[in-house]
């Protein structure tokens, strides 16, 4: 499937929108019938079907943002005792994509930000529910193990477990290092100290999961990578861009 650009998915939204009576459609359905993906949003730098609506200049689709406790935490808890952990972003998105009734992105960033850390209102949800008594457990060690993290951003609750940053590398002006760290001072005294020359820290992502963030900024620049350098890209400016607008993820 070519890539598609940002101007065609707010048009293909839009019409879709015309032809559902002027509502917004549901994400699920704007995909089945656009024929696109979720990949589709991220190959045109935009970072979910959200904010796509608003590009549009359409309300943000509330059916996954209001969704009760149960049908956002059923889910969760079954994956996390399948898995015997706690569940990240990642692991979150592969969910979804093989089940499209998996609560999306969206959903578990609304209720985040209403109510905290997804962890702690997971762990509250099953306290009250003996037949996930496995993700009870599994969830109680992972809460105890934060102790000494991060603390959520003064932007709201967003538990910040690292950072993905994205510096200027080299003499050419368009080498941009991309990796995670916890401590983005330290990390950039260190890659200043092991290169000669002017290191700039462009812009920080911050994030409960550094792996998985940095794995999805890495495979979508993976066309711009330095040959032999796994962390160094030659960005063009609206690639520069396309990671500036992302403050958390």
């Amino acid at each position: 499937m070519s890539a598609i650009s940002k101007e065609q998915l707010i048009e293909q939204l839009q019409r879709v929108t015309r032809d559902n009576g002027g509502r917004p459609p549901g994400e699920s359905r704007f995909y089945r019938e656009a024929k696109l993906t979720k990949e589709s949003l991220w190959d045109a730098d935009i970072c979910s079907y959200g904010d796509l609506c608003e590009l549009a200049g359409l309300p943000r689709n509330r059916l996954q943002q209001q969704m009760t406790p149960d049908q956002l935490f059923e889910p969760l808890a079954l994956l996390t005792a399948k898995l015997k952990r706690f569940p990240n972003h990642t692991d979150r998105e592969m969910a979804r994509r093989r089940d499209v009734a998996f609560p999306s992105y969206e959903a578990y960033r609304t209720a985040q930000d209403k109510s905290g850390a997804l962890e702690l209102q997971l762990l509250d949800w099953c306290r009250s529910r003996p037949e996930h008594s496995a993700a009870l457990e599994i969830m109680e060690a992972h809460v105890s193990q934060q102790d000494g993290r991060p603390q959520p951003t003064r932007r709201g609750q967003r538990p910040v477990n690292g950072y993905v940053y994205l510096m200027r590398y080299g003499n050419s002006g368009r080498d941009y290092k991309l990796g995670m760290t916890e401590r983005v001072e330290r990390r950039h005294a260190q890659i200043s100290g092991m290169f000669p020359g002017d290191v700039r820290v462009i812009h920080v992502i911050e994030t409960d999961d550094p792996a998985g963030i940095e794995r999805y900024w890495k495979r979508r620049f993976e066309s711009k990578r330095v040959p032999d350098k796994d962390e160094i890209f030659r960005l063009l400016p609206e690639d520069v861009a396309a990671f500036k607008w992302r403050k958390y993820q």
